[in-house]
């Protein structure tokens, strides 16, 4: 199956990851991946490997979903992987009907907060 079979279409998807990248203050990238790591879309500021990308978040995915389950934190909303120049932020969502994850790649200016009610928001639009 190929991505776009898996996701929702590629102009959706792109305009999606666009506007996130330009509402959230200090995003360097969006991604929207399958659930089995097949990259959608993206949008950036530079230079991105979104299919090397995809493939991360979607491990990054699976192994928060084990950890908060096996620890009794419930279904995974939320992963934050952060380091000294920023964080990945990454949420599983439905875009257009389909399950995707979506990530954000931003640097120190971004505020978890924020990054997190735009993401929220994604299932609502």
């Amino acid at each position: 199956m190929t991505a776009a079979e898996h996701t929702p279409s590629h102009p959706l998807g792109h305009r999606l990851a666009q506007r996130l990248l330009n509402d959230i203050d200090g995003a360097a990238c969006v991604l929207i991946a399958s659930e089995d790591g097949l990259s959608c879309a993206h949008a950036s500021r530079g230079v991105v490997d979104a299919d090397r990308l995809a493939a991360i978040v979607s491990s990054l995915g699976a192994l928060g979903s084990a950890a908060a389950l096996a620890t009794g934190a419930g279904p995974l909303q939320c992963l934050v992987v952060e380091g000294d120049a920023g964080r990945v932020v990454a949420r599983t969502a439905h875009v257009d009907g389909q399950p995707v994850l979506v990530a954000v790649c931003c640097d120190t200016r971004a505020t978890l907060g924020m990054v997190r009610v735009q993401l929220n928001a994604l299932d609502t639009r």
